[in-house]
């Protein structure tokens, strides 16, 4: 598509669209991003992926995906916050 730079994944907006809020690992929603990683490779169009944690943008990057949104500020804050109270007690 024209003026279209690159195409960024994002699976729990996906799985909602599908019926399937959160349900990252159902078949539909599996299958649905299979398909825009096909189409996207195929067209040379770089691709994006969001994921909560490491580990789940991981196997993302593996596919040769390039654009990478890991984690949520309001998460990464509350860990930090969880973590400094810990070191003070």
């Amino acid at each position: 598509m024209p003026g279209v730079d690159a195409v960024l994944l994002g699976p729990y907006d996906l799985s909602a669209s599908l019926g399937q809020t959160g349900k990252l690992d159902h078949p539909a929603v599996v299958a649905a991003i299979d398909r825009v990683t096909t189409v996207c490779k195929a067209a040379k169009m770089p691709l994006g992926y969001f994921g909560v944690t490491a580990a789940a943008v991981k196997p993302f990057i593996e596919r040769g995906y390039s654009l990478i949104v890991a984690g949520v500020d309001t998460l990464l804050l509350g860990v930090a916050a969880k973590r400094l109270l810990a070191d003070l007690e």
